[in-house]
């Protein structure tokens, strides 16, 4: 067998690979994974055949699945998925009456967040979830002739908070 990847992305795919048989000689090929396919699944001497792969959703793991072709198994790893977040907006300018604010997570499905505040007078209101968001923070009013700052952390990224002096 030639061309077959031993690792592929997470990413849904199609992935040509050659094999060579005498052209008298009958074959078969199969995977064991339902997320990934080999077609045609039998044939008579050399051909190339197709392996195709759907998307890994799962940020946590790797996953593997075993070819065979006529009875040999070959071994492909598909890596994990990568999440990847956007917060919106990324800084807050508040007057000293505090309130309740939203801030806009994007990501995919499967992947899990957590949102922190660096100060007591930021309650994150949405402090965890999976998936696309909209993360409610209430900052408490203030009487200070001084501005005050914090910062949330929502997904790893940093959301500056400046609350303005009454």
């Amino acid at each position: 067998m030639t061309g077959l990847p031993t690792s592929v992305p997470a990413d849904a795919a199609r992935y040509s690979f050659a094999i060579a048989i005498a052209s008298s000689c009958d074959w078969t090929a199969r995977s064991d994974a339902l997320w990934a396919d080999v077609a045609p699944g039998s044939g008579r001497g050399n051909a190339t055949l197709t392996l195709t792969v759907q998307q890994n959703t799962r940020p946590d793991d790797s996953r593997t699945a075993t070819l065979t072709v006529n009875g040999a198994p070959y071994r492909v790893t598909q890596n994990r998925f990568i999440c990847s977040y956007a917060v919106a907006p990324t800084s807050l300018d508040q007057e000293a009456g505090g309130g309740n604010v939203r801030i806009n997570l994007t990501t995919s499905d499967s992947c899990p967040w957590a949102a922190t505040a660096s100060e007591s007078w930021i309650r994150v209101l949405t402090p965890s979830g999976t998936g696309s968001a909209v993360i409610s923070v209430d900052l408490e009013s203030h009487s200070s002739n001084v501005d005050r700052r914090g910062f949330l952390t929502i997904a790893g990224l940093r959301v500056d908070v400046l609350q303005r002096r009454n």
